[in-house]
């Protein structure tokens, strides 16, 4: 009996009391994302030509390095100015058949190939307007001939809302706008990527607070999204916050904790881009000279 039962036993720790070595795989620990730090602001140039009076939108090159674009404020028509690493407006780029009324924030973005402009008429202090609009149209070479303009006209889902802040998601086209508000938190409005140009109305899919208690803190007047699609940046008129997508993906970007920026003093920022090349976040603010500081990504 005493051997029939040791056989049992040896049966059943190599059977089912035991697991194979080959069966237990430890996945290894992810590691944790760098965590990224800001340098100081510094002075990166001056524009001077006095057709940049109220720099309001700011964005990179989707193709090259040396060339920044900024548009000004209210008041203006439907134009956009290229910027070289001289300071100096290498193109003055105006968007056939189009009118504006409040151009308050541009973005850059490549979208199935192709290198787009954006500019944003999206400006509505009074909350009157019963919808935005955002002209798309493909980066020009070097005259700055735009050919073709593609306009995408927005409405609220929540009734009219002032915004100043314009981000398009690299890649896959995603379309964000953000509320500038005090008091209360900002909404964060989505225009999905698949849509085409033409009449739509916007999802609100979620909401961002910043800023301390100053109203100039909370109120955010400008945005941008990384080149890699793993940050998105807003700013007020007193600092900056990035958020983070650590998976390039633009769902839920405003539900994680964003680092504060500080920014350089300005007469009034409204404008932040990230570099082409993600080295650096450049700032710009209303007034001429217009004054474009950089500050570094680290």
């Amino acid at each position: 009996m005493k051997s029939r039962l040791v056989v049992v036993l040896v049966a059943i720790a190599l059977g089912a009391g035991c697991v194979p070595h080959a069966q237990v795989r430890l996945q290894p620990r992810p590691s944790a994302p760098k965590e990224r730090s800001f340098g100081d602001p510094e002075l990166f140039l001056v524009v001077r030509d006095q057709r940049v009076k109220e720099s309001s939108g700011l964005a990179a090159s989707p193709t090259r390095n040396d060339w920044l674009y900024t548009h000004n404020d209210s008041g203006d028509s439907a134009r956009v100015f290229r910027i070289g690493p001289d300071g100096k407006v290498s193109a003055e780029i105006a968007l056939p058949a189009v009118s504006v009324r409040d151009c308050e924030d541009m973005a850059s973005a490549t979208v199935g190939g192709v290198p787009y402009l954006y500019l944003g008429d999206i400006g509505d202090n009074e909350k009157r307007r019963d919808s935005v609009f955002v002209h798309r149209f493909r980066e020009p070479g070097a005259g700055g001939r735009v050919r073709r303009v593609e306009t995408f006209e927005l409405v609220y889902p929540d009734g009219p809302r002032d915004a100043e802040a314009l981000m398009v998601w690299p890649g896959s086209g995603e379309l964000f706008l953000v509320e500038k508000t005090h008091g209360k938190p900002s909404g964060v409005y989505l225009l999905p990527g698949t849509a085409k140009p033409g009449r739509h109305v916007l999802q609100r899919v979620g909401e961002v607070r910043v800023g301390g208690d100053l109203a100039e803190a909370q109120m955010i007047t400008g945005g941008d999204v990384a080149l890699d699609g793993r940050h998105v940046v807003l700013r007020t008129y007193l600092g900056a916050y990035e958020f983070s997508a650590p998976d390039g993906r633009p769902d839920g970007w405003w539900r994680s904790k964003p680092t504060k920026i500080r920014t350089g003093l300005e007469l009034q920022g409204e404008a932040i881009a990230y570099s082409r090349d993600g080295r650096w976040l450049y700032t710009s603010s209303e007034g001429s000279p217009c004054p474009i500081q950089r500050i570094s990504i680290r």
